[in-house]
Parts: structure tokens; sequence; C-alpha cells
């Protein structure tokens, strides 16, 4: 049986992706299609049921957005917990002396953020970390960006 897991680490971007995004689009599609006939359906009994469709249509639309910011609300608490606090680590990757190394590092860091050891074994010999900008370099930066 072949195996349906996406690696982003190791395959090309365009196909992983593309493989990603299918099923999200066909889902879209058969979300429409079924829209486009409980519309078609319903339109035979006279507008003012087309009427209150649409009108419960707002309301769940709306009631899926509040459910939306409480499962945003529990990605960022379960983020919290395992460590991560908002902060963005994409320009420490891409910057540092080995960046697929170091982003494998993380990846794993956080799969297995319980095992200890392993988390002592991921963190050594990453290579040279990003290097960051001092203050003379930002105030300079800044005043540049003010011309």
């Amino acid at each position: 049986m072949k195996s349906h897991h996406v690696d982003l680490l190791n395959e090309a971007i365009a196909p992983a992706l593309t493989r990603l995004a299918l099923p999200i689009m066909a889902t879209s599609l058969v979300q429409m299609l079924y829209n486009l006939t409980d519309m078609a359906w319903i339109g035979r009994l006279g507008a003012g049921a087309v009427t209150a469709v649409g009108s419960a249509g707002m309301y769940t639309w709306f009631s899926q957005g509040f459910a939306i910011l409480a499962r945003t609300g529990g990605q960022v608490k379960t983020a919290h917990c395992l460590g991560a606090e908002g902060v963005f680590v994409g320009s420490g990757i891409f910057k540092s002396g080995d960046p697929r190394k170091r982003a494998e590092a993380i990846v794993k860091a956080v799969t297995n953020f319980e095992d200890y050891r392993m988390l002592a074994e991921l963190s050594e010999d990453l290579g040279e970390a990003m290097v960051g900008i001092n203050e003379q370099e930002i105030e300079l930066l800044m005043a540049e960006r003010g011309r």
C-alpha cells in the first residue's frame, strides 16, 4: 500500500504541496456542488424558501466563525504548552550555517519534546547559528529607512 505521508523536508516542494492541496480542493468542489444542488431543489419551492436558506446559511457561517475562534485559541494554547511561546524561527533557520540540519532538528524537537536525551542530541553539531545584528547596524538601517 502506498504511503500518503508528505515530507516537505526531503521531497520536491511543488509535488508535495500539490498532494496536500488536491484533497482540500476536491472537498471544496464537492461542497460547492452540494450547495448548487441544494439551491436548485430549494428554488423549486419559491423565493421565500431560497431566502430562508440564504439567511440560515449566513447564521451557519457566523457560528462557524466563532468555532474557528475557539479552535485558534486552542491551537495557541497548545503551542504555548509545547514551548513555542510565539517565537518565529524562520530566519534563524535560513540564515544559519546548515539550514537543512537546523530545520530537521527543530521539527524533530517539537515532535519529541518530552524526550530530553533526543533534545540534547538534536542540539549538538547544528553548525553556526544565525548571526545577529548589532546595535550600530540597527541604528544605521533605521536611519536609511527614514530617507
